[in-house]
């Protein structure tokens, strides 16, 4: 049986091992510099500018859709209507 003051270690082995790279070639031109405090799991800095929003676009838009949609109602109920008389 082989022993472990047997085994041989080289200070060769050791740095073969080392300086042995396996992520993808090219990783490190396209590193974000946004991303190394989310990894490091520090709080990030979120800068962002608000624009102005219109917060009345949906009730026009829900206006709007009523005001077109209940013409076409009306005159399918009156031809259904008229249909079944």
């Amino acid at each position: 049986m082989t022993e472990v003051t047997e085994l041989e270690t080289t200070s060769e082995t050791v740095t073969a091992a080392a300086v042995k790279d396996r992520r993808r070639p090219g990783r490190l031109e396209g590193v974000n510099a946004d991303l190394i405090p989310i990894l490091r799991g520090e709080e990030p800095v979120i800068d962002f500018e608000s624009e102005e929003v219109d917060q009345t676009a949906a009730l026009r838009g829900l206006v709007a859709g009523v005001l077109f949609s209940a013409p076409v109602w009306i005159a399918i109920a009156y031809f259904g209507s008229w249909l079944m008389s």
